[in-house]
């Protein structure tokens, strides 16, 4: 962002995302969907793979990466089609579960 003198207000803005979204990027506390990653990177004229590069420095962070999986998850599951909340999220968590309850039950009438 620095060496592209884009603000955060900028990404705000232009990308269509909440502050705090944006703040919780640069913090590394949540990543951006696949498609706010394509947006930054036309954005900041860089290629996606220097978004999400490490740093030799950094660590792995099996929190960090759990929460990337669940948000290419609900890419994936939602088509990318903007916010999913954490209710819409526990609806397919419980659903996977129920899923996952009837498919061993399946399996045990089998046995």
């Amino acid at each position: 962002m620095e060496l592209r003198h884009v603000s955060q207000a900028e990404i705000v803005s232009k990308i269509g995302v909440a502050a705090s979204t944006v703040s919780d990027w640069i913090n590394a506390r949540k990543y951006p969907r696949v498609d706010k990653m394509q947006l930054l990177s036309e954005l900041l004229s860089v290629q996606i793979s220097e978004l999400r590069e490490k740093q030799d420095d950094d660590v792995f962070d099996p929190d960090a990466e759990r929460q990337r999986l669940i948000e290419n998850a609900k890419v994936a599951l939602f088509n990318g089609g903007g916010e999913v909340t954490d209710a819409m999220w526990e609806e397919v968590l419980n659903f996977a579960q129920y899923v996952e309850a009837r498919e061993a039950a399946k399996r045990d009438e089998n046995k």
